[in-house]
Formats: structure tokens, C-alpha cells, sequence
């Protein structure tokens, strides 16, 4: 009975309470990539599928198309139809039942990006790449700036790679958007193998941090300016094709 007592203040308040909130836990993720390289052209299509929560799913399909200006110097756009994202306006009052996330999984979201992708040899197995994308998501009009450095070793089997492990981040810096000068910051630890030239099977690991601020979009809704952060560890399987 003590109990129960104690629970019912608490349920009302995560029901009232207007600064958005989300579960911390695992998300498990699978990727499918098909890349195809002609001179110095590179074409891709990728496909993403992400189940962060007991009821919340995210997918994701892009195509994008690559030039090397120079052998350590690659330029690329990019399409990207995403479900299930999710935006601090989305943390609403539904039917006045209390505060939660609005079910995002079926909207469709346009994201349209421009990478430079600079990379450094540090020795002849290992190298270190620097991505810098400016993306441009159509619902929302939202304006981010994504850098993801990389360092990479590579092992080798006579002159082919024969597996290859890995660190990399995905910082996300808002233009447009949000208080936080960071508004999310993924890290990978992962491991390739190699199947001759064509066939790449990636296992990673990693964590992910988000931050919901206050901003102009949403100040009728709490006017004191406030940070809530999610964090979920995340475990990936990836498949990608090489056609030469």
C-alpha cells in the first residue's frame, strides 16, 4: 500500500511534466550498404534500421553519389528518407492524456547533405579520415553541421585487406536549432572483415548521447530554459556490397 502511494506522485509527474524525457537502454541497429565505383565516381544506396525502444523503431534509406578531386580528397551529396525521428516538438500533450513523445515512425523526412571527406595516411595500415556534412532536413527546415573523424587500422592478407578495426563520432553541431552548441554525439568502436574485395561484415559497438534544450520552437510550452539528455548504448550489424 506505502507503496502504491509512492508510485501514483511519480507517474502523475513524468504525465505532467512538460521537459521532454526518454528511457536510457540498448539500441540495436542494422545496416545494408551497396557501393558502386567507376573511375572516380562512387555511387551508394544504404539502408538503416534502428529499435531504440520497446515501441519505438527508426529506418532510414539514402542514395548519394561521390567524386575524388584528388586521391585523398573525396566530394559528395546526398539524399536521405528517414522515419521515426524525433525532435523536441514532438513532446507533446496528447489528448490531454499527460506529456510523451509523438509517434514519429510512419512521418517521412527529407535530409539533404553536402560531405567533403578529407583523409591521412598516418602509415601504410592505418588511416584517419575527417567528414564534414552539412545536412538540411525539409520538415523541420533544421540546419546541421555533422563531423565525424576517423582512424582506422587495416590488416592485411598479402595486398588485400583482410580485416580492419576502428573508431569513429558522429558530432552533431545545430545552426538552426536548439541551445546546445553539441546537440548529439555518437561513438563507434567496430571491427570489418573483409571478404575479398567485394564483401565487407561489420560488427560495432557504441554510445550515444542526446540533449533536448529549450528554443524559440517550443517556448510557449515551458518558458524557463531547461536540459534533458538521453543516452543509449548502441550494438551494430552491417553488410555492404562493393561492385567494381
Amino acid at each position: 500500500m506505502i507503496r502504491i502511494l509512492l508510485f501514483l506522485p511519480i507517474c502523475a509527474f513524468a504525465a505532467n511534466n512538460k521537459i521532454p524525457t526518454s528511457k536510457n537502454g540498448v539500441t540495436s541497429q542494422l545496416q545494408f550498404k551497396v557501393i558502386k565505383k567507376h573511375n572516380d565516381f562512387q555511387y551508394s544506396f544504404q539502408s538503416n534500421f534502428s529499435h531504440l525502444e520497446v515501441s519505438r523503431k527508426q529506418h532510414e534509406y539514402s542514395l548519394a553519389s561521390s567524386y575524388k578531386v584528388h586521391p585523398n580528397l573525396k566530394i559528395e551529396t546526398s539524399y536521405q528518407r528517414s522515419y521515426g525521428l524525433r525532435h523536441e516538438e514532438d513532446w507533446k500533450n496528447i489528448n490531454n492524456e499527460g506529456w510523451r513523445w509523438h509517434d514519429s515512425s510512419n512521418r517521412g523526412e527529407n535530409i539533404f547533405g553536402l560531405k567533403v571527406s578529407p583523409r591521412f595516411l598516418l602509415n601504410k595500415k592505418t588511416r584517419a579520415d575527417l567528414n564534414i556534412q552539412y545536412t538540411y532536413n525539409d520538415y523541420n527546415f533544421h540546419k546541421t553541421i555533422i563531423a565525424s573523424p576517423s582512424i582506422a587500422r587495416f590488416f592485411t592478407n598479402d595486398t588485400l585487406p583482410k580485416f580492419s578495426i576502428y573508431l569513429k563520432s558522429y558530432i552533431y553541431i545545430p545552426i538552426n536549432y536548439s541551445e546546445a552548441s553539441l546537440y548529439k554525439i555518437k561513438t563507434y568502436i567496430g571491427i570489418n572483415y573483409h571478404i575479398e574485395r567485394k564483401h565487407l561484415i561489420g560488427l560495432n559497438l557504441g554510445y550515444l548521447q542526446e540533449k533536448w534544450t529549450n528554443h524559440d520552437g517550443n517556448r510557449s510550452r515551458v518558458s524557463q530554459n531547461y536540459e534533458s539528455k538521453f543516452k543509449q548504448f548502441l550494438i551494430g550489424i552491417k553488410y555492404t556490397l562493393i561492385i567494381f
